[in-house]
């Protein structure tokens, strides 16, 4: 039997003893460790690999990070120890750390990948703090729903953000959640309060006067309900702010400043006619969903059909209003509202 690409990829970590092992050309390590790390990602294998995978990615990385005169970024960044490769994003290399002394942490340190997106990383940390600047009740309860902002600074003039550290043990994204579950899709009992929670968090934002401007599926992080019931347990955070927009600059015309190329599908028409509002949010949760779903039942499908409709004139704004509206379908589907606990399907 042939051996996959994945598994010679896997093969080719595990023995490295060195760097040169993985990078014999160093003129040409930037874009092997690009390709190396998107065969061996975690989130692009299956269930089957997933261990191997996750350890082969941290290997990967620590090593890369060697060649860049970066090796202290493995042990310390800032005034944070500890820290270890965790994942690669589209503009930034991931790390988890702790912080230890008064104020101990575990955070999630995004360290931008091109000088040219510090710009990125400062939009983050501007909307974050918006977020989190209120102090009632309500206010409370949605900062929940996003990271925190434990710290920010700059190594070798690249941005730093510490966040907010989301356990896998407890939150799985909803790109993973569809993996999980597998080609038939989510249960629609389970898209129902997804949705509900991601509504409620965009309804916040949006008065907040904040664009999210990257409701993805790998942005959409869910409480694993195998916990007991509570907040955890049925809760939404959103996160990756880096191309939020607040109310005020998109009146001066500042749109999204990127699309992220995998899920150019995701964008309306209005994000690439740098036009975009209120309601760019809510057709890209609406398309998020529909892409995990398992088939749409008949009652919500006009609802999805208006969220996203093309023509901005004919998309509403009003999240919350879209929400109420939302709920209704569910009570009219199911009845009352009752907690459905989320039976994730295990990987091996």
């Amino acid at each position: 039997m042939a051996i996959s690409q994945l598994e010679k990829t896997l093969i080719l970590i595990e023995s490295a003893t060195s760097a040169t092992a993985i990078f014999p050309d160093l003129s040409n390590h930037q874009k092997r460790y690009h390709m190396l790390a998107q065969i061996c990602h975690p989130d692009h294998v299956s269930d089957m690999f997933k261990h191997r995978a996750s350890a082969a990615f941290a290997k990967l990385s620590s090593l890369y990070a060697s060649l860049n005169g970066k090796a202290k970024s493995t042990t310390k960044l800032g005034k944070w120890t500890e820290v270890t490769p965790f994942a690669k994003g589209v503009i930034c290399d991931l790390y988890i750390g702790k912080l230890t002394g008064v104020f101990e942490a575990t955070g999630t340190i995004k360290v931008v990948q091109d000088l040219a997106d510090n710009d990125l990383m400062d939009r983050e940390v501007t909307a974050l703090k918006i977020l989190a600047a209120g102090s009632t009740t309500e206010d409370t309860h949605f900062q929940r729903k996003v990271p925190a902002v434990l710290d920010s600074f700059e190594v070798d003039d690249r941005r730093v953000n510490v966040l907010s550290h989301l356990s896998s043990t407890f939150f799985y994204s909803l790109e993973t959640l569809h993996k999980l579950f597998g080609v038939g899709g989510i249960p629609f009992r389970h898209i129902v309060w997804m949705m509900n929670k991601t509504l409620m968090c965009l309804g916040y934002a949006h008065e907040k006067e904040l664009i999210h401007g990257a409701v993805l599926p790998e942005h959409l992080m869910f409480g694993d309900v195998s916990i007991p019931v509570g907040e955890l347990g049925h809760s939404v955070v959103l996160i990756d702010w880096t191309c939020s927009v607040p109310f005020d600059q998109v009146k001066k015309g500042v749109s999204i400043p990127l699309i992220v190329k995998d899920r150019s599908d995701n964008y309306p028409p209005e994000v690439r006619l740098k036009k975009i509002r209120p309601s760019t949010d809510l057709y890209m949760a609406a398309k998020a969903f529909q892409q995990v779903s398992e088939p749409i039942p008949a009652r919500f499908k006009p609802f999805f059909d208006l969220c996203l409709v093309e023509s901005t004139k004919s998309r509403p704004d009003d999240v919350w209003e879209i929400r109420d509206m939302w709920m209704a379908l569910a009570k009219q589907e199911y009845g009352e509202r009752k907690y459905v606990k989320l039976e994730v399907p295990k990987g091996d």
